[in-house]
């Protein structure tokens, strides 16, 4: 009788998480894209440079084989054929393009300069997107290069954002983030101006509801909101509407899309079904780092529920 009831109990169990939902989460598509590879390019009048792109499928993965169309903006200033080899035709400066499949890349500039000794590219540094929240201030730095690379010394910078209500810069660089939103900063030196940096500027708090996973059973309402304390440190709250389906090995996540994604990071194990509760994040974990809050089954690897984060 004892061995049957513990059975009949593993059953139970078993159900309760996945009945007919027993799957691994699937995939979520996301758009194809080409990227180049390269933020900007210089060349010499009457010299080449070669440039290539990259086809992303809506599986995030790389596609091979593929035939680009590359369009350069000012074909007077530089050429560009069709398989990306740039010609720098007289001093100025373009913008080209890659497309395949009804995909379009962003664009590069290139610069075309007369003297391989002037200044060809400015570069920022850090040179990846930033995320600010509101209050706080970053150095940048930015450095004028030849066409081989190398500083050109007594160059002066100067720099600019193209929205000073999200975010200034000063003449050394210091961004100030002022307002949620996004601006992009640059730097020029002798005319030639650098790939604009992107800097998001966030608020204190990101919030979103919640609802079942789609295609389920599974019950989960209420909200969650990411908040960045006095002290710096983010915790996760739960609205005292909160309730949710049971279920065995329940646990809170952040992830980047709405299931239990790679690079996904738990917060631990859900405190209640029910009511207000707060959890706290790593101090790793900016405000910007997940866009989703997940309710996972960790045993049967089963999404409950999500909330985007706004």
């Amino acid at each position: 009788m004892l061995k049957f009831i513990v059975i009949a109990g593993a059953a139970l169990s078993l159900s309760a998480c996945i009945g007919t939902d027993f799957i691994d989460d699937p995939f979520q598509p996301v758009d194809a894209r080409i990227e180049i590879q390269a933020a900007d390019a210089a060349v010499e009048v009457g010299a080449s440079i070669q440039l290539s792109a990259v086809y992303y499928d809506t599986m995030g993965e790389r596609l091979d084989g593929v035939d680009f169309i590359w369009r350069s903006s000012e074909p007077s200033i530089a050429s560009v054929d069709a398989t990306g080899r740039v010609e720098g035709l007289r001093a100025g400066r373009t913008m080209l393009t890659a497309e395949a499949r009804g995909v379009f890349s962003s664009g590069i500039f290139v610069n075309v300069v007369d003297d391989p000794k002037q200044v060809a590219r400015v570069v920022i540094t850090p040179g990846e997107a930033q995320t600010l929240s509101v209050g706080t201030s970053l150095q940048l730095t930015a450095q004028a290069l030849n066409l081989a690379g190398d500083p050109v010394e007594d160059t002066q910078i100067e720099w600019q954002s193209d929205n000073t209500s999200v975010v200034t810069v000063s003449s050394e660089g210091i961004v100030n983030a002022l307002s949620p939103g996004t601006g992009r900063i640059t730097a020029s030196s002798a005319g030639i101006e650098s790939a604009a940096l992107e800097i998001v500027v966030s608020g204190s708090t990101r919030s979103g509801s919640f609802t079942g996973r789609p295609g389920s059973s599974y019950r989960v309402e209420g909200t969650a909101t990411l908040r960045r304390n006095t002290d710096g440190s983010l915790q996760l709250e739960f609205s005292e509407d909160f309730s949710g389906s049971r279920g065995p090995g329940l646990e809170v996540l952040l992830s980047s899309t709405n299931t239990s994604a790679p690079g996904s990071i738990s917060l631990g194990s859900i405190k209640s079904n029910t009511g207000a509760q707060v959890y706290d994040v790593p101090a790793d974990v900016e405000l910007t780092s997940f866009d989703w809050v997940v309710i996972h089954c960790r045993p049967f690897n089963v999404t409950f529920g999500f909330a985007e984060l706004d």
